[in-house]
Parts: structure tokens; C-alpha cells; sequence
């Protein structure tokens, strides 16, 4: 239509309209489509399998019963049998109805809209080929998947999100079953071989530390990739990254380079969140910036061969093998203080302003899963923001020390100079564990233990609080000079002094902050406040957050 209207301008002397406001115009709509922007829609595994679960009971099919195998059989059948699945949507729950009115909301959109408003459907929490069919099974039922012998239509891609390191190992078996499943093949050929996979970097680290979760990442990356490269299928990472090291923050141009080999196939997709943006690309010049960036990361990755480093080929089983040691003793170091001890919940509690940070309004999401005081139910986001504010900044590090020093040590006192060499070696040489280790560095020059015993203060009772810290503060300790052992340096940062610098003139203005949050959080947690006390006293708070947020950078 748009250009029907500049054919008809230019033939009757309306250059001028026409190589103007219409022209651009013409450019934001071939940019930008109507939708302005393409919308992801997420959808937790369990939520689907529930709504599932209601309409199959309407006929007496127990599928909430059935393990994860005879539900993917069950599925594949009714997806491949002819015509729509029908059941009684009165009798569905309020939260399946929903569900289900989200699918064909989808729908709307891709029809009077654009067919690219809504282009990926993301699974939270894939632990099975099951949980994507059970999409493909409701798009279905909405009319968003067809199949006949004349023509498949599949209206947007199934995203699986692996999120745990558990699932991490089981991403490229569960993969593998769905190219091979004949339901699922159909939706692939119907959206030309495509497949984006999404990985979770929070929960993974929340679970069993940076270490472990960064190695997991990228064995799970490398095994997709063959097995997708064996399917014949084009394929994509998702990369679900938080602003801070903890959630898989740090520098871009480096995360991507750190990469395995191939297996970002010219394409890669990365979360941008909460204050990264602003950092990044309020400012057209920083935005400009960053896009340089990580538009030059990925054409440098994508070059034949300009990565290759015969050194790495070389060493590769070698390499692999230390970072399996370190991971594995890095996890088990992790696990015991955060789940291991249950005082731990305690202190974060109390050690840090979480209560507060859940009170405002800064979340897409709540800040538990469930309403209890595990950590397993706390979300990650808020469990690694809370860190950081009260200067801890746990998640970016803690574990690592001890794996390092396990595989230097072993259970000998002395250095085992032979694998110290290997360390540096491969800091010096693998964009990986440089990667890694350069973004520890990063944030345990951010961290405070002088301030953070003043949070610690703040923990009752007072024996259990002082402990913790010890204990937390001599594992910091460890990881500082483990840190400094494999880069060889005598100071955090001393191999990039840009950075050193920018903290370092950073921190004293971010420091008071820290100390005045203590304060008001002293005076928040007396009992004997009136109403209108403790909301000037919450603002306050609130204010200090953003602060130190704000200062700190990589927050969240």
C-alpha cells in the first residue's frame, strides 16, 4: 500500500511528499513491520502439563501419571492423528483457561498485526522432549499447528529454556529425541529447520556456584551443537544472561569470543536487563558502542579459522579435564556453605536488604516461586541483587577458590607447580577460562568484606552472624589469592588498569551509600515505629538501593 502511494506521488509531481515523511515512513515499516518490536512469550513447563492434564482426564487418560517417555508417545499420536482435539474448556481451571486464551492471543496478534509480533515460544525449566510437545499438542487445539499431506503450518518456534546444571547434561539427549520425534519433525520442516535453544545462566550458578555453572554452559553448548549439526537442523543460541557476573553478566565482545568453537553458527541471541540497559544504550554513542561491539565479536567468531589456536587443539583433553576437577570441586565447595548450613538463609536474610528489594517495584516477576524459606525457592535475581548490596557479592565467586586450590593442592600443603603452570597456561591461551576468570576479577574488586561485616552486624543473634561472616570472608580470601596465583599478578585488575582505575575512583562515592543503608536498616527493624516511620525510612531505603545499584554496575 505504502508503495502504491509513492508510485502514485512520483507520477504526479508529489517527489517531494514522496522523498520525504513517506519515504522514512516506508524505511520504519520495512525496519520495524507494524509490531515495532518482536514479543517472546514464556510459559513455565509445569503450566502446560496441568492444562494438558485437565482436558486428557475429561477422557479418562491419566496424564499427569505418566512418566516423561509415555507422555512424549501419547503426545506424538495426537499431534500426527487428523483434526482438532476437543474437550469441555468450561471445565478447565481458571489458570489452564488462561493458557489457552494466550495461545490464541498469539494468534490475533499474528494475523491482524504481523506474523512476526510473537516469533518464539520459550518453555522455562525443559527437562523433557515431552514438555515441547506438549506446545506443539496446544497449538494444535488453538489452531496454530496444522499438518496434512498437502501442507504443515507452524506458526512460531518452540524454545526449550534448560535452566539447572541437571538439565544442562540432559539438553542435547532431550534434543536429540525431539529431531527424531515424527511430530516435531513436521514442525521443523514448517519453520525451515530453525531451532533456538535457550540457556539459563541464574539458576545454574544459584544452584551450584559461577564455576559450575559457566563449565556446564559450555559443554551443554558444545553437545548441542553436534547434535544439531548431525540433524541437519539450523540452530541458535538464546543466552539468558543477567547484568551481573553471578548471572552470566560481564563483558559482551568477550562472551562471545569465549564461546565454544561453532557453536554460535552466525547467530546468537542475548537477554539485555534492568540497568544494563540504560548503561548500554541510553546514550546513542554508548549504544552505538556496544553494538560495534558485539556486531565485531560475532563476525571476528564467525570467520573460518581466525579462532583456531593450534594450542587449544593441542591441549584440549587436558584442559577439559582440569575444568571437569576444578567445576567438581567448585560445586561441592559451593553447595556446602549455601545448602549445607541451613544459618545461611538467616543471614541473607537479615545481612542484607532482600526484604526491602522485594517490596519494590523493580521485578517482572515475584521474588519466590513459592512462599517459603528455602533458598531453593528464592528467585535468582533477587538472591544475587541482594549480594551485591550488602557488598558480599557471593554468587560471582564463592566456590571458585576452593576449586582452584583442590586442583593446585590437591591434599598436599605444597603447590603442585606442574598443574600451576597448566592454570596459567590456559588463562593465557582459552577465551573460556580467561573469560571467567577475568570476570571474578571484576567482581571482587567490586566486593567489600570491611562493609560487609557492617551487614553482618546487623544479624541476630550476634555468635551466629560473626561466624558466618568468618567463614564467608575466608573463603573470599582464598579466592582472591587463588585468583591472583593463575593470573600471576600482585593486585585484583593489575592486567587492566582501565578498569582498576574506574573502580577504584568508583567505590568511595558508592561507599557511604553503603553505610547510610546500614544505618537505615538498623532503624527499619525496630519494632516501635509508626506507620508513617517506617514508609519515610522504606523510601529511604529504596533510594539507597537504586544508589548503590547505580554505582556498582553489573547489579542484576
Amino acid at each position: 500500500d505504502l508503495s502504491l502511494l509513492d508510485k502514485s506521488l512520483r507520477g504526479h509531481q508529489g517527489e517531494l511528499q514522496a522523498g520525504g515523511l513517506l519515504k522514512d515512513l516506508i524505511r520504519n515499516v520495512e525496519t520495524f513491520g507494524f509490531h515495532l518490536a518482536t514479543v517472546d512469550i514464556r510459559q513455565h513447563h509445569a503450566v502446560h502439563c496441568m492444562t494438558i492434564s485437565e482436558s486428557f482426564a475429561q477422557r479418562g487418560t491419566p496424564y499427569s501419571d505418566l512418566d516423561a517417555e509415555a507422555r512424549e508417545g501419547l503426545l506424538t499420536g495426537e499431534i500426527l492423528k487428523p483434526g482438532v482435539p476437543s474437550f469441555d474448556e468450561s471445565r478447565l481451571s481458571a489458570t489452564s483457561a488462561e493458557v489457552l486464551a494466550t495461545f490464541r492471543k498469539i494468534k490475533r496478534a499474528q494475523t491482524e498485526i504481523d506474523e512476526h509480533a510473537i516469533h518464539s515460544y520459550v518453555i522455562s525449566m525443559t527437562n523433557s522432549a515431552a514438555d515441547m510437545l506438549e506446545v506443539l499438542y496446544l497449538m494444535k487445539c488453538t489452531g496454530l499447528f496444522s499438518a496434512s499431506d498437502r501442507q504443515t503450518i507452524s506458526a512460531f518456534d518452540i524454545v526449550p529454556l534448560f535452566e539447572t546444571t541437571k538439565d544442562l547434561s540432559a539438553a542435547p539427549s532431550v534434543m536429540e529425541r525431539l529431531y527424531q520425534n515424527n511430530a516435531y519433525k513436521l514442525h521443523l520442516e514448517s519453520r525451515g529447520r530453525r531451532q533456538e535453544i535457550m540457556i539459563g545462566y541464574s539458576d545454574s550458578a544459584k544452584e551450584g556456584g559461577i564455576v559450575a555453572s559457566h563449565w556446564a554452559l559450555y559443554k551443554a553448548q558444545r553437545q548441542l551443537t553436534k547434535v544439531s549439526q548431525t540433524a541437519n537442523i539450523n540452530w541458535m543460541f538464546f543466552h539468558g544472561r543477567g547484568g551481573t557476573v553471578g548471572r552470566g553478566g560481564g563483558p559482551e565482545y568477550e562472551a562471545i569470543l569465549s564461546q565454544p568453537a561453532h557453536s554460535l553458527n552466525a547467530r546468537i541471541k542475548i537477554t539485555e536487563q534492568g540497568e544494563v540497559i540504560s548503561l548500554k544504550y541510553a546514550h546513542p554513542a554508548i549504544a552505538q558502542r556496544s553494538l560495534e561491539l558485539t556486531t565485531s565479536a560475532m563476525l571476528t567468531a564467525n570467520i573460518p579459522k581466525s579462532q583456531f589456536d593450534p594450542e587449544l587443539d593441542r591441549n584440549r583433553k587436558e584442559w577439559f579435564d582440569a575444568m571437569d576437577e576444578i567445576a567438581e570441586h567448585s560445586y561441592s565447595a559451593y553447595r556446602c556453605t549455601v545448602y549445607g548450613q541451613k544459618e545461611l538463609m538467616q543471614y541473607f536474610a537479615q545481612a542484607t536488604p532482600i526484604e526491602e528489594i522485594t517490596k519494590m517495584q523493580i521485578g517482572s516477576r515475584p521474588a519466590k516461586r513459592v512462599e517459603t524459606e528455602r533458598i531453593e525457592d528464592l528467585r535468582a535475581i533477587p538472591w544475587t541483587f541482594g549480594w551485591m548490596q550488602s557488598r558480599h557479592v557471593l554468587p560471582g565467586w564463592l566456590g571458585a577458590g576452593e576449586g582452584l586450590r583442590k586442583f593446585v593442592h590437591g591434599d598436599a600443603p605444597a603447590l603442585n607447580l606442574k598443574r600451576l603452570k597448566l592454570l596459567r597456561n590456559m588463562y593465557r591461551r582459552w577465551p573460556t577460562f580467561r573469560s571467567l576468570i577475568d570476570n571474578m576479577q571484576m567482581i571482587l574488586a567490586k566486593a567489600d568484606f570491611a562493609i560487609a561485616k557492617e551487614y553482618a552486624s546487623l544479624v541476630e543473634p550476634g555468635k551466629t552472624g560473626g561466624e558466618i561472616f568468618r567463614q564467608l570472608k575466608s573463603q573470599f580470601d582464598q579466592t582472591r589469592e587463588m585468583i591472583l596465583l593463575v593470573t600471576d599478578q600482585k593486585e585484583i585488575l593489575d592486567n587492566n588498569g582501565m578498569l582498576q582505575r574506574s573502580i577504584q575512583l568508583r567505590n568511595p562515592y558508592v561507599d557511604p551509600l553503603s553505610y547510610i543503608q546500614v544505618e537505615l536498616l538498623r532503624r527499619l527493624r525496630t519494632k516501635n515505629l509508626s506507620g508513617s516511620e517506617r514508609a519515610d525510612l522504606e523510601q529511604a531505603v529504596f533510594l539507597s538501593i537504586n544508589g548503590i545499584a547505580a554505582g556498582l554496575r553489573n547489579t542484576g
